[in-house]
């Protein structure tokens, strides 16, 4: 299963979804690394696909893997396509007013497991997200998913 972290610029998308990636193996597409990788600094709605295309591919050529990319609109987040999505909804705007203004929050409708994380997850709220989103993972996967975060700090 492909997840999604998503939310605002300085949410901490990169810092959980490097986690999860770290924790269980599997390969990170970070939004930023992938702009860099590919030469794409367009913001606009079709950079904006084009990104957006470019990890749903990558997403494919993957049996899972995780993504962390803002995807503000439900068409971005549609054409990704994947099962699982975790919000960070830790920060109310950040610095970049056009995507503040083009960002529409996700529902649960959008995909076959949500999450919502606000500010200042808890450990247990981090272990939900992942045991929802992931159900082929086993609770010792879990369990140890659990260890990891708790030695890591929790700050954004």
């Amino acid at each position: 299963m492909n997840v999604l972290v998503m939310g605002l610029p300085g949410a901490g998308k990169t810092w959980l979804a490097s986690r999860i990636a770290d924790h269980f193996k599997i390969p990170l597409f970070d939004g930023d690394a992938m702009r860099d990788l590919f030469g794409n600094w367009d913001f606009s709605i079709q950079g904006r696909e084009t990104q957006m295309k470019t990890i749903r591919c990558l997403g494919k050529i993957t049996d899972n893997c995780v993504a962390s990319v803002v995807c503000p609109t439900v068409e971005l987040r549609t054409i990704l396509g994947f099962h699982c999505i975790i919000w960070l909804n830790t920060i109310e705007r950040s610095v970049y007013n056009d995507t503040n203004e083009i960002f529409v929050t996700p529902t649960h409708k959008e995909c076959t497991h949500f999450v919502q994380l606000d500010k200042h997850p808890t450990k247990h709220q981090l272990w939900l997200a992942m045991s929802k989103c992931h159900e082929e993972y086993t609770s010792i996967n879990l369990m140890n998913m659990i260890k990891q975060i708790r030695s890591d700090s929790l700050t954004w």
